[in-house]
C-alpha cells in the first residue's frame, strides 16, 4: 500500500466574477440611494427630468440592492463551498 496525496484544484473563477458583480451592484445600488436620500432634502437634483425623479429611482435603488447585490453574495459562498463538500470531487 503506497500513500500518494492527491492534489485537488478548484476552478474559484466563478466565485471571483460572483464576487465582482456583487461589488459593482452594490456601488451602483447605494450611489443611487445616496442621490434619492439628496434628492428629499434638494429638490433641485431632479434637473427637471421625469426620469430622475424620486418614485422612479427609488425601486432602482430597492432593487439593485436587494436582489443584484445580496443575491450575488448570497449566491458567492454558495458556489465556493459546494464543491468542497462534495464527495463527488474526491478521488
Amino acid at each position: 500500500m503506497t500513500d500518494q496525496k492527491v492534489t485537488i484544484e478548484y476552478n474559484d473563477r466563478i466565485v471571483r466574477q460572483f464576487m465582482l458583480a456583487s461589488i459593482i451592484w452594490g456601488v451602483v445600488g447605494m450611489l443611487v440611494g445616496v442621490l434619492v436620500a439628496f434628492q428629499l432634502n434638494y429638490w433641485q437634483l431632479n434637473f427637471n427630468l421625469p426620469w430622475l425623479t424620486f418614485g422612479r429611482l427609488r425601486p432602482l435603488h430597492t432593487n439593485a440592492v436587494i436582489f443584484a447585490f445580496v443575491g450575488n453574495m448570497g449566491t458567492t459562498p454558495w458556489r465556493s463551498s459546494s464543491p468542497r463538500r462534495s464527495s463527488s470531487c474526491q478521488s
